[in-house]
């Protein structure tokens, strides 16, 4: 079995400043998919294997990817405070 990998304590998006462009551009990502996936909608059932929902969803993941990406980079580079001595 593949070992389980520990979740990663991030900052807030908020907290870390490179990240705020990949935060607005998440946010214009969510509607393009909102708007596609109405448009492949037929009968009631969203079309997953329609061209433009698929197009908007990998657009989406990708975007989320670099702002994970972003914040595993910026919680290496904030410096931890030591434990207090006693």
């Amino acid at each position: 079995m593949p070992k389980k990998i520990a979740k990663k304590d991030l900052p807030s998006p908020d907290d870390v400043a490179s990240a705020k462009p990949l935060v607005e551009k998440l946010e214009k990502r969510r509607t393009t998919v909102a708007a596609a996936r109405t448009a492949a909608t037929k009968d009631g059932v969203v079309v997953k294997h329609d061209p433009k929902y698929r197009t908007a969803r990998k657009k989406l993941k990708r975007a989320q990817r670099r702002l994970r990406v972003e914040l595993i980079r910026a919680s290496g580079q904030v410096k931890k405070a030591p434990p207090p001595a006693e």
